[in-house]
């Protein structure tokens, strides 16, 4: 029985793998239980390391990626990871498996039920109060300004609602009579030219600051989120799930190092030593979780490393994968069909089988 054979009732901690493995292993543990998968990787890079790999298996694969914590605190927020965070949250649909680091693990975030009613939706010829609809689009992270030149952005100009959308490649402009939307516009930056009319239109969230109700003049920092809603993270949002923590050990010393850094933060800007910026590790709930680790210590074990990589020299190749075999090692090339049969043809070597996962000949070279 490999371990992808196995079926995780309770807690596991696995050693040994491989990184590549940690990728497959993910993988196959999505494919076989059905369930959701929260990654969590310590830095922001291994997540993006690891959502590349599993991307080469699947497309049910999301990005939650955060800035460290003097980036987002002191200097600024990246626009882009925070859009991908707000692409991640509203397309937690269905089955996922969502990669986060571990400060976008401990994020403060609006209940996913206040998420999903943020989406707001128009149509043509229906009534809406334009005060309200311009609350409404303050309370989901759209900042007013005097004209709409990139996204996030809103104006009003008396009947007239100019919007750039986070989901949209260009701004829109809702004109309405009286209380009734006339028309709704595409409309390039630039010129200010209709691009194309629509009858209907959803405006996405452009914040994950969301407010149920109507607060003038706040910070929308983050860490002040609790201040006016319940706050959850971004294990709330997803259900039915198995957490796996790479390398726990190593998650559990960065967040006591990021708490360090945080009371000196605090000091060095004279603030309350009791500022809170985030969740407590401590404080999320796990039901099932799986820690692959890089130690090996009273926990599952297994035995794999890379290899080097081959050289371009078919003779070379087949005489590397021929002493594989006399050292008794089973050697298994997985890719998709026409890869594999590229390969039987290049190599031509007879000790070649090709089969499947569940049928492994020993001493054969299995495609």
């Amino acid at each position: 029985m490999s371990i992808f054979d196995t079926m995780f009732d309770t807690d596991k901690n696995i050693s040994g793998l491989t990184s590549e493995l940690k990728a497959l292993y993910t993988y196959n543990l999505f494919k076989r239980t059905n369930k959701n998968i929260l990654y969590v990787t310590n830095t922001l890079y291994q997540a993006n390391q690891v959502f590349q790999s599993i991307s080469c298996y699947t497309d049910d694969v999301l990005l939650f990626p955060m800035d460290d914590f003097l980036t987002s605190e002191a200097i600024a927020i990246s626009p882009d990871l925070e859009m991908t965070r707000i692409e991640t949250l509203t397309n937690i649909k269905d089955k996922k498996i969502i990669v986060t680091n571990l400060m976008g693990y401990l994020r403060y975030l609006p209940s996913k039920e206040l998420f999903n009613k943020s989406f707001i939706k128009l149509n043509t010829n229906e009534d809406y109060n334009i005060k309200e609809l311009t609350e409404q689009f303050y309370n989901i992270g759209y900042k007013r300004e005097t004209i709409v030149t990139t996204t996030g952005e809103m104006a009003i100009r008396g009947y007239v609602i100019d919007i750039f959308p986070i989901n949209s490649n260009n701004p829109i402009r809702i004109e309405f009579w009286g209380d009734t939307i006339d028309s709704i516009r595409y409309f390039d930056v630039d010129t200010q030219r209709t691009i194309e009319s629509i009858n209907e239109i959803t405006i996405n969230p452009n914040s994950e600051f969301i407010l149920d109700k109507n607060i003038e003049n706040i910070d929308r920092k983050q860490k002040y989120l609790k201040n006016y809603i319940d706050v959850y993270s971004i294990s709330d949002y997803i259900n039915d799930k198995y957490t796996i923590f790479d390398n726990k050990r190593e998650i559990d010393i960065a967040y006591t190092n990021l708490y360090d850094e945080i009371t000196e933060y605090n000091i060095s800007k004279e603030l309350d030593s009791k500022t809170e910026y985030m969740h407590k590790l401590e404080d999320i709930s796990l039901n099932k979780s799986i820690n692959l680790n890089n130690f090996d210590d009273d926990i599952e074990s297994i035995k794999a490393h890379d290899i080097e990589p081959f050289s371009s020299n078919i003779n070379e190749v087949n005489k590397r994968l021929n002493n594989y075999i006399k050292n008794n090692t089973v050697v298994i090339c997985l890719n998709n069909r026409y890869s594999l049969n590229k390969l039987e043809d290049n190599l031509n070597n007879s000790n070649i089988i090709v089969t499947n996962e569940n049928e492994i000949f020993k001493n054969k070279i299995n495609l």
